[in-house]
């Protein structure tokens, strides 16, 4: 049930917005069932999206090693600068 909803949430997210809550999941090392749901209703919600994330997304699950942005249509990796 919880996957659902977190479906829903990532539906109604803007595009911005979606960067934004895979952002702020990039470095966290913690793992559970509900975090391993959070983030394939998300894998899920890139792959729906009308643009490119293959740079982030695997057969299973998401990349989440570096913070991303979208230039023209394509995920890509934030610079090295701190932000």
């Amino acid at each position: 049930m919880r996957e659902q909803e977190f479906e829903e949430r990532f539906a109604m997210a803007r595009d911005e917005k979606l960067i934004e809550m895979f952002n702020h999941e990039v470095g966290i090392t913690a793992w559970g069932n509900a975090r391993a749901e959070y983030l394939d209703a998300m894998r899920y919600e890139f792959l729906r999206r009308d643009f490119d994330s293959s740079l982030i997304i695997t057969k299973n699950t998401l990349r989440l090693a570096r913070k991303i942005k979208q230039v023209n249509g394509k995920i890509v990796f934030q610079s090295a600068e701190i932000q």
